[in-house]
């Protein structure tokens, strides 16, 4: 790092620290904020903040201790590294959980300074939320969002924690520190460094948020960030690995979740976790693959259970025409039908569009004079028609502004448009999953009198389709 950068962060830090810590009182606190630099010491790199930007988060301590009766025993729902842990219920906040900061257990100003910083720069549905702080009359509180499940260690043995919800719950964590570590900027790296199961908190639906950062640190490195094989469940690491080295899992899982496990899931799930446990730092994954991974495991599991969606819905974007797409979409919706329509305009996820398409029970693909002018979409009816041959699923084609004969044979504008492809080297495949397309029973926009009536069509043949796959 130049030194104007380096003397740019200090202004940045200085500036925080005087907005958090205005008072004379605490000028020792606000030098310690501003020796948190980029790189060197494993400072934390802090996003500029402005006066507005920190003032709204100030909570009146007279508010905090009515919201819960004044500090109250009773009110405890947890103690930490921090301190304790109160449930709260405030007029403007709602249900909230009010963190106390005791230096007898071991963290101080430091670790109120640094949630504090972390928490208002970084968003992300799997961190926990920031309400506001109160820094007066000697206390340093953190008001954080209530997480009504409270944290995993609590249910991390119960019996009823299904095998998906646990692997859900993985994945939303490593969604939440593939954040921290690649999705921030590589000078806003974070290093959690607490990553424990009473550090996971669970809302009303079960979803992960990772909490605690007073102990975090950045890394500003240009290398890619790994897992820090933290070795204090030292014991329970080294009897995983041997066992899956031995290929004898099964004797150490719980029998009752074992059951739920698809096999495949197991497999990935197992091998991202032996090699997160790994002990040279090069032999790890990234946080990103350790997410990609997770899918796939979920992936698995999930269709162990059934599909993900029943209707598929494949569709050139910028169709004019395929208004009618979120007239069969909303039909379908108020039939209870699941239906996957893809909502982006400008880039596709092909990976995510693929995976819905093999988890889905029927297809429907809406050909226009147009839909092949981006190869994707040719590629996404070959993709179908694997499927439907694999799994004898229906497919319903339509014909907007384009009539059966034209994408069968390819001719017409739909042909004109094919021909840009002529030297392609999966030509020979899309010609042939367009005629399997056209073979497929259908419906010609021509022969219906509005877009009304093709709609109440569409809906029908689906309903009919699944009623058939359900028989």
């Amino acid at each position: 790092m130049c030194r104007h950068e380096a003397k740019g962060i200090r202004l940045i830090v200085k500036k925080i620290s005087n907005i958090l810590f205005p008072d004379k009182d605490l000028i020792g606190l606000r030098t310690r904020l501003e020796d948190m630099t980029f790189g060197g010491g494993g400072g934390i790199t802090i996003p500029p903040f402005s006066q507005k930007d920190m003032e709204h988060l100030r909570i009146p301590l007279h508010e905090i201790l009515l919201a819960t009766n004044n500090l109250s025993e009773n009110n405890i729902i947890a103690v930490g590294g921090f301190g304790k842990v109160y449930q709260g219920l405030s007029e403007q906040h709602g249900t909230i959980a009010v963190k106390q900061l005791d230096r007898r257990h071991g963290q101080g100003d430091h670790e109120f300074m640094m949630e504090i910083a972390l928490l208002s720069a970084y968003k992300h549905e799997n961190l926990v939320s920031l309400v506001g702080y109160c820094d007066k009359d000697g206390e340093k509180i953190l008001v954080l969002k209530y997480e009504i499940n409270g944290s995993l260690d609590k249910h991390v043995h119960r019996k009823d924690l299904t095998w998906i919800q646990r692997l859900q719950i993985c994945l939303d964590v490593a969604k939440g520190l593939k954040y921290l570590h690649e999705d921030v900027g590589a000078q806003h790296r974070i290093l959690h460094r607490d990553v424990k199961s009473s550090n996971i908190l669970l809302d009303e639906n079960w979803k992960a948020k990772i909490s605690d950062f007073g102990l975090s640190k950045n890394s500003s490195c240009k290398c890619a960030v790994r897992l820090v094989n933290a070795r204090e469940y030292h014991f329970s690491a080294e009897l995983a690995q041997n066992h899956y080295e031995k290929d004898t899992l099964d004797e150490i899982i719980d029998s009752g979740l074992r059951s739920q496990m698809n096999s495949d899931c197991l497999s990935i799930y197992s091998t991202i976790a032996y090699q997160c446990l790994k002990k040279r730092r090069d032999e790890r994954p990234t946080m990103g693959l350790v997410v990609d991974q997770l899918e796939k495991a979920l992936d698995y599991q999930q269709g162990l259970s059934g599909s993900l969606h029943d209707v598929y819905i494949s569709f050139r974007h910028r169709d004019t025409e395929c208004h009618i797409v979120d007239d069969i979409y909303d039909a379908l919706h108020q039939g209870d039908v699941s239906t996957y329509k893809d909502e982006v305009t400008q880039s596709r996820n092909e990976s995510v569009l693929l995976k819905a398409i093999e988890r889905s029970r029927l297809y429907v693909i809406i050909f226009t004079k147009k839909f092949a002018i981006n190869s994707w979409y040719l590629d996404e009816v070959a993709k179908i028609i694997d499927c439907m041959k694999e799994k004898r699923q229906f497919l319903l084609p339509i014909f907007l502004n384009v009539s059966r004969s034209d994408v069968r044979t390819q001719k017409g504008y739909f042909g004109d448009v094919m021909s840009e492809y002529d030297r392609h080297p999966r030509m020979e495949v899309w010609r042939n999953a367009l005629v399997e397309a056209t073979n497929a029973p259908g419906l010609e926009y021509s022969k219906f009198r509005s877009s009304a009536d093709l709609v109440t069509n569409v809906v029908e043949e689906i309903k009919n389709g699944l009623s058939t796959q359900d028989n």
